[in-house]
């Protein structure tokens, strides 16, 4: 049966940021549709919040994408999370084409 959850992933690195994403789960795989979220990060005491989607950069879905919309400058970032079991403690990547981050889902909540 499917679910809606609010998702919270950490960077596991030396970054401080932070994705929240509400998506709709069957099991406990993402259902591959269009997600919505922001990403917020720290930076001197300020938090800037980016919003993002989560979707398909490939036809047939294989690849999907965090999307920061126009005007970022590392959008879009590929990652490996809906190929991953969201449940607490596991990590998915981000890749923005330079670098790959390591980020730790932190946090499931029904919504």
């Amino acid at each position: 049966m499917a679910r809606v959850v609010r998702i919270t992933a950490e960077c596991a690195g030396e970054e401080n940021w932070k994705i929240v994403l509400d998506a709709v789960l069957e099991g406990n795989k993402i259902k591959r549709q269009m997600c919505f979220g922001f990403v917020s990060s720290q930076e001197d005491g300020s938090t800037t919040r980016w919003p993002i989607m989560l979707r398909p950069q490939a036809p047939n879905g294989s690849t999907w994408v965090i999307d920061y919309g126009t005007n970022h400058e590392d959008s879009p970032q590929r990652t490996n999370l809906v190929d991953k079991d969201i449940t607490l403690g596991n990590y998915f990547t981000v890749y923005d084409g330079t670098d790959e981050v390591t980020v730790r889902i932190s946090q499931v909540t029904e919504l």
